[in-house]
């Protein structure tokens, strides 16, 4: 019998965007900051939000005003075009689960699972997703 088994992680990300509306995200667009440019880099997105997860991060974002780090529309995963969404500053931490695997160590593969909001500050999120898989090696 062969048995095929996830790695899994925890970790925090930025919320940098929100599809769906602000009053009610659908999912939310999520980032880390790049060690060498300290720009919050596009990292992944979660899975679809249910309404208790909506209902606790809705209140906390805030619509970005002047510059954001991300252009208009991204590109949310390698299956899809350029999509519009919310850019919000970038103010919140929520703490997700992912799989291990990564695009070259700058966006998580598949869509992570939001778990809760952190009370903690967008500087204390770890670096590039590069840095955790060195780490784990």
């Amino acid at each position: 019998m062969w048995l095929k088994y996830k790695s899994r992680q925890t970790t925090d990300a930025v919320i940098g965007g929100a599809t769906g509306s602000l009053h009610r995200p659908a999912a939310l667009l999520l980032g880390r900051y790049v060690s060498d440019t300290g720009r919050l880099h596009y990292a992944g997105r979660t899975t679809h939000l249910t309404d208790a997860q909506a209902a606790a991060v809705a209140p906390l974002l805030v619509a970005a005003i002047g510059g954001h780090p991300w252009p208009a529309q991204l590109t949310v995963n390698w299956r899809s075009k350029p999509t519009g969404y919310h850019q919000v500053a970038p103010l919140v931490v929520v703490e997700i689960r992912s799989d291990i695997a990564t695009d070259q160590g700058r966006r998580w593969r598949h869509a992570v699972r939001l778990l809760r909001v952190r009370d903690i500050a967008p500087n204390e999120v770890p670096f590039d997703l590069d840095l955790e898989t060195r780490e784990r090696s």
